[in-house]
């Protein structure tokens, strides 16, 4: 019950966080394009995105089940959960419409795409060099409780 608690505690700030930013920045991107008003119809769209990505996320990176199998399982399982829900959200906001939206669309997978090559190369490079040295400490460690042990029993 605790573990149900934690997650929609971390879906509820997540989904602030995200909405509040996401409406500033389009709130501000309207006003910088010389929009008068933003449509209710918008607000709603983006609103399911954020709920949509702040569930991905915490299903995804904040359930210890998840956490268990990797960061790189962790953040293709959001990707393929996340991104189709994006892309159809997008397209229903009236994004990538316009003339040249195969441009933007190549744009935005290609952004999408290296961002997931250099997730990929952190977590080989980084974080497979801490479990490395992790894996080398715990069987120093367990080296010398067997030594230990070796000399308690002669």
């Amino acid at each position: 019950m605790e573990q149900v608690k934690t997650i929609l505690k971390n879906i509820r700030d997540m989904f602030a966080f995200s909405f509040a930013w996401l409406t500033m920045c389009v709130t501000a991107l309207a006003l910088l394009g010389g929009a008068q008003s933003i449509r209710v119809d918008l607000l709603m769209k983006l609103m399911a995105l954020c709920l949509w990505g702040a569930l991905c996320f915490a299903l995804c990176f904040r359930s210890e089940k998840m956490q268990k199998k990797g960061f790189m399982f962790s953040l293709s399982v959001f990707y393929l959960s996340f991104l189709p829900v994006e892309i159809l959200l997008f397209y229903l906001m009236g994004l990538f419409q316009h003339k040249g939206s195969l441009a933007v669309w190549c744009g935005f997978i290609a952004i999408i795409s290296a961002l997931y090559l250099i997730s990929l190369g952190l977590e080989r490079v980084f974080f497979k060099r801490k479990a490395d040295l992790y894996t080398e400490k715990l069987c120093q460690f367990q080296k010398s409780f067997r030594d230990r042990e070796e000399k308690v029993e002669r």
